[in-house]
């Protein structure tokens, strides 16, 4: 095809209407982007929020995770010659658990506070469950062998879950395995 021709009719097409010349968009083509870009975001919203809360829970449980394993190599390193543990505050909003130097939560060393430790807060919209029940929420390490204090301790597990995402268990064996 000739580029003369396809030029001649484009130049007819065009300068016979004189509101082609106008370079701007009509409204009815405006609401059309719009309404497209509001379907995608309502469409991706979800993903969105539901990828923010599964990183949220897996943040949570590796951060679990790592203060169990610090009381465990506390006591393990005898420090100050006592076990360590961690409590859970699972009545508070939102749940909590904290690294504790002592042989019980009730009996801990109140000055303790290795590396800066204090209370770690789940997310807003965590929940937290144990498969224990005692008068007292905590998973405690023997000195030098970092094993379940008391000796004889049954295997425990934290449950921490996000509603409509999920939940992730973290298991502490009797022999202080954590995983």
């Amino acid at each position: 095809m000739n580029t003369h021709f396809v030029l001649r009719i484009f130049k007819k097409r065009f300068a016979s209407n004189p509101r082609n010349d106008s370079l701007g968009f009509t409204l009815i083509e405006l609401l059309l982007v719009v309404g497209i870009l509001a379907v995608v975001f309502g469409l991706a919203l979800p993903f969105a929020l539901n990828t923010k809360f599964t990183n949220e829970l897996d943040t949570a449980t590796e951060n679990l995770i790592t203060t169990l394993r610090e009381a465990q190599s506390q006591a393990i390193a005898a420090e100050g010659d006592t076990p360590y543990g961690v409590y859970f505050d699972t009545a508070a909003t939102p749940p909590a658990y904290m690294l504790y130097k002592g042989a019980s939560w009730l009996s801990k060393d109140a000055s303790f506070n290795i590396g800066g430790y204090g209370t770690t807060e789940l997310p807003k919209s965590a929940a937290m469950s144990l498969n224990w029940t005692a008068t007292s929420y905590e998973v405690t390490f023997e000195r030098l062998t970092g094993e379940l204090f008391p000796t004889g301790a049954a295997d425990k597990t934290i449950t921490l879950s996000i509603p409509d995402i999920g939940s992730k268990e973290i298991n502490v064996t009797a022999n202080g395995l954590i995983y």
